[in-house]
């Protein structure tokens, strides 16, 4: 399974000198901001050397990104880093099987019946999901990204001083960390979901035996979800930011504001786990959130109750080990934010 997520992790691939560090960095870029962790393989274990959170002021996502490299001397590392919703798709089709080989070269003629966008803006990739050469059909994944939105992005790098190994997309960093974690649905035959909850868009992915075979952006994030709480108590943004905080947000009053700004989200979450259903006879019953937003009780609580689903958090140690100099309590507070940038740092080793 990590051989195919290598394969379509990456959107688009940039071929540079092979790297000399041995360690890998993943670097999440959101517009609230920037997180990043470096992590090596010790043995047959993942370990986190460091990590950061840098928040983006004004809008100024250089800056931020700047204090991260100068203040943490990784200026002239390579990274991966990831993009996520609009101009992004991942698709997932039936085809007669192929080899990989075969599907490369079916794919480039096809390419233009799987997504609603010129070709010619686009980077396209698409790799083979199932792993049982017995079937005569398989499952494929297939992902395009506008150009602008990677082009852009390794510009911006780029333009700091680094080198950038790819630009992937964060749902499939999400996939990768679910590839390495023990954890197991309780239920047997049942999916798991991740949702990737970002400042702007939340991200989904749906797994069978680890396998991912959905995925859809959601464009509902954590800060529209922070405006409807907000105006449903009555409260500005950085009130509620600091609100969210207190144990004292157990009335009815503020659950309730809790549901309605989760509504949107929770719909659309409910309509793909019930197409889901339909499509693959598997039902979802688990739920693993990351993001700022799986942190908070209310928020959590409120997730599980309207979509009557078990939400889980992750578990880092599942998944990786900590450094000796690295504090596990300061890491576990913000594990839940970092995930996106762990699942790109772990692509290094897959």
């Amino acid at each position: 399974m990590n051989t195919f997520l290598k394969k379509y992790f990456a959107t688009i691939k940039r071929f540079l000198p092979e790297k000399t560090e041995m360690t890998s960095l993943g670097l999440d870029i959101g517009s609230q901001s920037c997180k990043w962790v470096e992590v090596r393989k010790k043995e047959q274990r993942f370990e986190l050397i460091r990590w950061g959170i840098e928040p983006v002021i004004k809008k100024d996502i250089s800056l931020a990104l700047k204090a991260i490299f100068e203040r943490m001397n990784i200026s002239t590392k390579s990274l991966y880093c990831a993009i996520s919703g609009k101009g992004t798709l991942i698709r997932f089709i039936e085809m007669p099987r192929l080899t990989l080989d075969e599907l490369k070269s079916s794919f480039s003629l096809e390419a233009e019946k799987y997504f609603p966008f010129d070709l010619n803006q686009i980077y396209t990739d698409c790799c083979i999901v199932d792993s049982q050469p017995s079937q005569k059909k398989m499952a494929v994944l297939v992902a395009a990204a506008k150009k602008e939105l990677i082009d852009r992005k390794i510009e911006l790098l780029t333009r700091l001083g680094c080198q950038v190994d790819f630009v992937g997309f964060n749902i499939l960093a999400l996939a990768n960390v679910i590839m390495n974690t023990d954890y197991q649905p309780e239920q047997l035959g049942s999916s798991l979901a991740v949702l990737g909850v970002e400042d702007e868009v939340s991200s989904l992915m749906i797994t069978a035996n680890r396998i991912p075979c959905f995925s859809r952006d959601i464009f509902v994030g954590a800060t529209d979800i922070k405006k409807a709480f907000a105006a449903n108590v009555g409260q500005s943004i950085s009130e509620i930011e600091s609100l969210l905080e207190q144990s004292a947000l157990k009335s009815e009053e503020v659950v309730k504001a809790c549901d309605l700004a989760l509504e949107n989200l929770v719909r659309e979450l409910r309509m793909s786990f019930d197409y889901f259903s339909t499509e693959g006879n598997k039902e979802v019953k688990e739920l693993m959130l990351f993001g700022e937003i799986a942190n908070n009780e209310l928020i959590v609580n409120a997730i599980e109750k309207n979509l009557e689903i078990k939400i889980i958090r992750w578990d880092p140690k599942g998944t990786i080990t900590l450094a000796p100099d690295v504090s596990e309590e300061e890491f576990q507070k913000n594990a839940n934010r970092l995930g996106v940038a762990v699942g790109l740092a772990l692509n290094d080793y897959a």
